[in-house]
């Protein structure tokens, strides 16, 4: 009876990848089996648990890996030169280790490792292409299924596709993400996040409205200061693209939430600000917002803010040239040729603080000017 319990026990372990269990039952088989049957069964046994030991050690292993490219200050210095090298490294060693081992949570830290790294170097076909593999090894394997890890393998696909402008599929991955989650937790938020930003992107305003709504609506997250700031950002720049410039402009002034934090949403603000002004005709109202915008600049300490530097400079000639668009551009060809690739320093992050991407309301200035002759 206790050795059918124990056999049963380790069926469901292997099924389930619980390495330390087996060990435990195996102890047990060769103190109530092996020593009846023989050394043969012991050996057996005895090797089984050695191989177990040595997957313990690989998975270690593989999550230390995953840490390095994940979490890069525990390792070294925060410079993104230094960063790529570390983490084509770290996922060089993990994938070797994939290759090497009969391990499927191995497999899944290894998948998991290939979308950060790729989304890290802007690979974005190749973060695409794990994504839909690690979406496929969660399904079929009870090992890494969970609803949790079903929500989280759909969100990157979200997050990847809006980085490769398939909108539609972002949609939709992020639908499907969000169904995962208990409504109102962190994770559920941030799923219907990129769900607004796809839907924002197609044009689909009242969708996107919509959406904003239902997050405010969220008892669980009327406390969360930053969430709700971000998104009177995301209703600022709604007001903008239906022309409501003044209902923004109000809006931007009052998510002071944002206004200390350091990971970029401020700089949206500034930047958004300066383009309602010029919309409502009150460009000398830019004297002072190009003063803050550059003092914000200075402040700012990270490897990101090369696109903002060359929009506030485009703003500080615009208002040395009298406010006049076709002279500044004139003045900035490069400035202005690199804020279009949205490229290299100059990328554009549709996830970022620039919804409202500078480069493309430059150019309606511009066709309206040609439009007048």
């Amino acid at each position: 009876m206790a050795i059918d319990c124990l056999q049963k026990a380790k069926k469901l372990a292997e099924s389930y990848e619980l390495t330390n269990e087996l060990i435990i039952v195996n102890e047990q088989l060769i103190q109530k089996v092996a020593i009846r049957e023989g050394f043969k069964t012991y050996a057996r046994l005895a090797a089984e648990s050695m191989e177990q030991f040595d997957t313990i050690k690989f998975k270690f292993k593989a999550q230390d890996y995953l840490r390095q490219l994940t979490i890069p200050n525990l390792f070294q210095s925060n410079k993104e030169n230094v960063y790529l090298k570390k983490a084509a490294a770290a996922n060089r060693q993990l994938r070797k280790l994939s290759e090497t081992s009969k391990s499927i949570e191995i497999r899944f830290w290894y998948l998991r490792s290939e979308i950060y790294y790729n989304h890290l170097r802007k690979n974005y076909e190749e973060a695409y292409r794990h994504g839909l593999s690690f979406v496929q090894l969660i399904e079929e394997s009870p090992v890494v299924y969970s609803l949790d890890n079903m929500g989280g393998a759909n969100m990157q696909l979200a997050m990847v596709s809006l980085y490769l402008n398939r909108l539609e599929d972002a949609a939709t991955f992020a639908t499907q993400s969000a169904s995962y989650f208990k409504l109102g937790s962190p994770n559920y938020a941030n799923a219907k996040d990129i769900f607004f930003l796809a839907q924002y992107y197609q044009g689909h305003l009242d969708t996107a409205n919509q959406i904003l709504k239902e997050l405010l609506q969220i008892k669980s997250m009327r406390n969360n200061k930053f969430m709700q700031s971000k998104w009177g950002f995301f209703q600022a720049n709604l007001c903008f693209s239906e022309g409501k410039y003044d209902e923004a402009l109000a809006l931007l002034q009052q998510q002071t939430e944002l206004f200390s934090d350091k990971s970029g949403w401020r700089l949206g603000i500034k930047i958004l600000e300066m383009m309602c002004i010029v919309e409502m005709n009150h460009d000398d109202w830019l004297d002072y917002r190009i003063e803050t915008f550059r003092k914000l600049l200075s402040d700012l300490r990270t490897e990101n803010i090369a696109r903002a530097k060359l929009i506030h400079q485009i703003f500080k000639t615009y208002i040395k040239t009298g406010y006049s668009w076709r002279k500044t551009v004139e003045m900035l060809p490069e400035h202005v040729m690199h804020l279009r690739s949205g490229a290299g320093d100059y990328f554009w992050d549709p996830a970022g603080h620039e919804l409202q991407r500078f480069d493309n309301w430059l150019d309606t200035k511009l066709s309206a000017l040609r439009a007048v002759g």
